[in-house]
C-alpha cells in the first residue's frame, strides 16, 4: 500500500516545466505575541527533500517551545503589567504627572508593545523603539522611563526574568532640535 501524501508539503512548476516541492508547517507559538508560527519553505528537488526538512524544523521548533514552556498563569502582557503597575501609581502621584503617564502609554508605548509578553520583548524592536522617540521628540526619555518602569515592576513581582534595558543603548540625547529661543529670558539693556 502507499505511503499517504503530507498535506503540508505541495509541489509546484517552475518557467522550465521542473518540479519543485515545498510546504507550510505549525511548530509552535511566537512567545512575543502567542500567535502560531507557521514556516513555509520551498526549492526541494523531491518530496523525500522536502518531508525531511520539514521534520528537522518541526525537531528544531518543538525543543524550542519546550525550552520556553513556562506557566500560562505567570505570562503577563506589557498592558496587563501596565494596568497593574498605574492602579499603584495613581495614588502616589499628582493628577498632572497621571494624565501625562497615561497620554504617553496610550499614544507611544501600548501601540508598540500592549500586546507583548513583558518577559519576551524583542531587543532589536525596543532598540528601534527608542531610537524613533529620540528622533521624534526632545523630551523623549520620560517617554522611555514609563516603559522601562514597567519592566522593573515586572521584574519585581517575578513575571520578567531580565531587564532588556541593559542590552540597548539610549541616545543620550534628541536629534530633534528644540525650537525655543536660546536666550529666553527678560534683558534689562534693551529696555528705556
Amino acid at each position: 500500500m502507499p505511503r499517504k501524501k503530507d498535506p503540508e508539503i505541495y509541489d509546484y512548476k517552475l518557467k522550465s516545466g521542473k518540479t519543485k516541492y515545498g510546504f507550510k508547517t505549525y511548530v509552535g507559538i511566537n512567545p512575543e505575541d502567542g500567535k502560531p508560527i507557521k514556516p513555509t519553505r520551498q526549492g526541494f528537488n523531491s518530496y523525500k527533500e522536502a518531508e525531511a526538512a520539514k521534520i528537522k524544523l518541526k525537531a528544531a521548533g518543538a525543543i524550542s517551545v519546550a525550552n520556553n514552556r513556562k506557566a500560562e498563569s505567570n505570562k503577563k502582557t506589557v498592558q496587563e503589567v501596565y494596568d497593574i503597575w498605574f492602579s499603584i501609581k495613581k495614588d502616589n502621584v499628582r493628577e498632572s504627572t497621571l494624565y501625562n503617564i497615561k497620554c504617553d502609554w496610550e499614544n507611544h508605548i501600548k501601540p508598540e508593545f500592549g500586546n507583548k509578553y513583558i518577559n519576551r520583548i524583542d531587543i532589536t524592536r525596543l532598540q528601534k523603539f527608542v531610537n524613533w522617540l529620540s528622533q521624534k521628540y526632545i523630551s523623549y526619555q520620560y517617554k522611555v522611563n514609563i516603559l522601562h518602569r514597567i519592566i522593573k515592576y515586572a521584574i519585581l513581582r517575578g513575571w520578567c526574568n531580565e531587564d532588556p534595558f541593559n542590552k540597548i543603548v539610549i541616545p543620550k540625547k534628541s536629534s530633534k532640535k528644540s525650537d525655543r529661543p536660546k536666550e529666553n529670558y527678560y534683558n534689562t539693556r534693551g529696555a528705556s
